[in-house]
């Protein structure tokens, strides 16, 4: 399995969903100067390696159209729901195929650099100097699988956005959850919450925090689970993948908001697709340009 198997299967099936979802394939008038195949692989591009769009037409060449075209297409694909409705179905398949394996949850955020996006949501931040600055939060498993996350100001605290999270998770993962058998989510000390909020949560959406104490607080009775507070590590590696190999996640260009979640929805494909290619539940022909669900 390589970086280009992901991205055959995400072009193939963002083709497959374009196609479909596409009301005026049928119209006539001016036809695409190039294929569909074109246009996401330079999409693909820009979420890999988080250039600018104008940055694209460095390496135009004389018969491709320019990025101007390339992003009005992006952003018609985000109206349709093309990249929603793929998430949608590779979690899906994730779930069904892998629920019973999915047993320690993390919750952490992370910082991005609000370079010259958005200001509607824009705070500063001390870690970064003085920038402006957003954040980004979310709820990872131990399989290092991202659920959909929140984008917001840096300013408010990390606990805040806990009953959102939990709202925006998978109800696939809780329907089986119970009081006395409740899911654990695990994160660092910014996430702990009082006893009463916690049983408030335990109660109505079978849901526990597992936090970090901080270093000025002291000891009590029922300590945090120690174990897997020593796993945290696996959301971390999850903040260094969004970072490093979905660069244009870590960088805010994007004015609309809509545009911006919409590169963190393309990381999720690009990292659910990554597991079940792995884990050979996707088959892909190059040759054919075609692939299968095992």
């Amino acid at each position: 399995m390589s970086i280009t198997d992901v991205n055959v299967y995400v072009s193939i099936i963002i083709e497959k969903i374009v196609n479909e979802l596409d009301i005026r394939k049928h119209n006539t008038g001016r036809q695409n100067k190039m294929p569909l195949m074109f246009y996401i692989n330079k999409i693909i591009c820009v979420l890999r390696t988080g250039i600018s769009w104008k940055d694209l037409d460095l390496f135009k060449q004389p018969n491709e159209p320019s990025s101007d075209t390339i992003r009005k297409k992006h952003n018609k694909w985000i109206k349709l729901g093309v990249y929603d409705q793929i998430v949608k179905q590779l979690e899906d398949k994730y779930l069904n195929d892998y629920k019973e394996i999915i047993t320690e949850y993390f919750i952490d955020s992370t910082l991005l650099n609000n370079h010259n996006g958005t200001s509607v949501m824009a705070g500063f931040c001390y870690k970064l100097k003085g920038k402006r600055s957003m954040k980004a939060n979310f709820i990872s498993d131990n399989n290092m699988i991202m659920y959909e996350p929140i984008i917001s100001n840096s300013q408010p605290h990390d606990s805040t956005f806990i009953e959102p999270l939990i709202d925006l998770f998978p109800s696939k993962l809780t329907e089986n959850a119970t009081y006395n058998n409740c899911l654990t989510i695990t994160g660092d000390a910014g996430y702990l919450i009082n006893k009463q909020s916690n049983l408030n949560l335990r109660n109505t959406k079978h849901i526990s925090i597992n936090a970090a104490y901080k270093k000025n607080m002291k000891r009590r009775k029922n300590e945090p689970n120690r174990k897997l507070l020593k796993k945290r590590h696996k959301i971390e590696n999850v903040n260094a993948v969004l970072k490093r190999s979905h660069k244009r996640t870590a960088v805010v260009k994007d004015r609309k908001m809509e545009v911006l979640k919409t590169w963190f929805t393309l990381a999720r494909i690009m990292i659910i697709s990554k597991f079940l290619i792995q884990h050979k539940k996707i088959i892909i022909n190059n040759k054919k340009r075609t692939y299968l669900f095992v």
